[in-house]
């Protein structure tokens, strides 16, 4: 059932006040998180400001090697998926020119940390920045295919590999990495042919209430999914039920039949 106006504008009041009281006093970590839904809104409502905001912590927050947030304990792992987060948010914002100049630093720091780019998760995360071209870009791009999977369903997806985390020390979940993927490879033509079945894996992973999981695996699949189905949705659709090759029967379904 669609909202009515009134309480779309309810919600967003609700929204623009949350986020208000998270962006106060925000980490790192917060910040990436709700800045690149925030810049979203436009630039003079309560969200669209606060989006700003924490986009500028971000862009404070990168260090002179060029990547973001690390300390104790971090590993190279996860400084190089928060160093992806923070460029994501840069390029969300509207200072096109700051987020070129971080991006040609973060280039620096994801060229000399390469060789230690051992998994998937990671090698997408880096990957979809587009900070990366030639050779380094097409070496983390086939560790991205050559890890795709096949479930017991047929879909095919990116798993988790084992001692991955995201920017804030959680673990990833396998949709989140699956949209990575997307994102990663959607404008690379020797992978065309695995962007529909990835997709179609996240269109049906989702559920009404939980969306696609957590707020960063909702995030990253939406992202891929606008990015993919750029298209309208056809008017109708045949679907035909086969056994063997043979066709058992044929529908079209059309509107709200």
């Amino acid at each position: 059932t669609a909202l009515d106006a009134d309480t779309l504008k309810r919600l967003g009041r609700l929204a623009g006040q949350r986020l208000a009281r998270q962006a106060i006093n925000p980490d790192l970590y917060v910040a990436l998180k709700l800045a690149p839904g925030a810049l979203q809104h436009a630039p003079d409502t309560l969200i669209g400001r606060n989006g700003a905001h924490l986009a500028a912590m971000v862009a404070r927050a990168q260090r002179p090697d060029g990547t973001f947030g690390g300390g104790s304990g971090f590993t190279v792992q996860r400084v190089l998926v928060t160093t992806a987060d923070g460029l994501a948010v840069l390029r969300a914002g509207a200072d096109q020119k700051v987020a070129r100049a971080a991006t040609l630093r973060a280039r620096g720091a994801f060229e000399r940390f390469a060789g230690q780019i051992d998994d998937a998760y990671t090698a997408a995360a880096v990957l979809a920045t587009g900070a990366l071209e030639g050779a380094l870009a097409d070496e983390l791009a086939k560790k991205v295919t050559d890890a795709l999977g096949t479930r017991d369903d047929g879909a095919r997806a990116l798993p988790v590999p084992a001692g991955a985390v995201r920017a804030d020390g959680s673990y990833p979940t396998e949709l989140e990495a699956t949209a990575l993927a997307v994102l990663a490879l959607h404008d690379r033509p020797s992978a065309s042919a695995l962007l529909p079945d990835l997709g179609a894996t996240l269109l049906g992973a989702y559920r009404p209430g939980v969306g696609f999981g957590d707020g960063a695996t909702n995030a990253k699949a939406i992202e891929a999914i606008a990015l993919l189905f750029t298209d309208p949705l056809p008017t109708k659709v045949v679907v035909t039920l086969a056994l063997d090759g043979k066709a058992l029967g044929t529908t079209t379904l059309e509107g709200d039949k």
